[in-house]
């Protein structure tokens, strides 16, 4: 497996909308391609997206199960972290690729 991990940084005076632009902008495109399954150039397994109110920093983190499934959903993925970040007054500091190599 393989995880896409988005770091974000932000004025905490913007939180409230760097979660709302989550909720409202990335969670249903994840949903999305959740729901395709592997086969259809879904092939995420879950996805968790983290924030804190004390440093203005957020984590989002995909996991596919290979990385042709990852870089699939590239194109739908890329623009809609770019609006939810222009959305909430974000930076995008990162896009990184990381192997999954254990999982509980």
């Amino acid at each position: 497996m393989i995880a896409r991990v988005t770091k974000v940084s932000y004025n905490p005076a913007n939180h409230d909308a760097v979660i709302n632009a989550i909720q409202g902008i990335v969670v249903p495109k994840h949903q999305n391609i959740h729901g395709r399954g592997g086969g259809q150039g879904g092939g995420l397994h879950n996805a968790h997206f983290l924030v804190s109110r004390q440093t203005g920093q957020a984590i989002g983190i995909a996991i596919y199960e290979n990385e042709n499934q990852m870089r699939a959903t590239s194109g739908e993925v890329d623009p809609e972290r770019l609006r939810a970040a222009q959305q909430a007054g974000a930076n995008i500091d990162a896009v990184e690729v990381y192997d999954v190599v254990a999982s509980i």
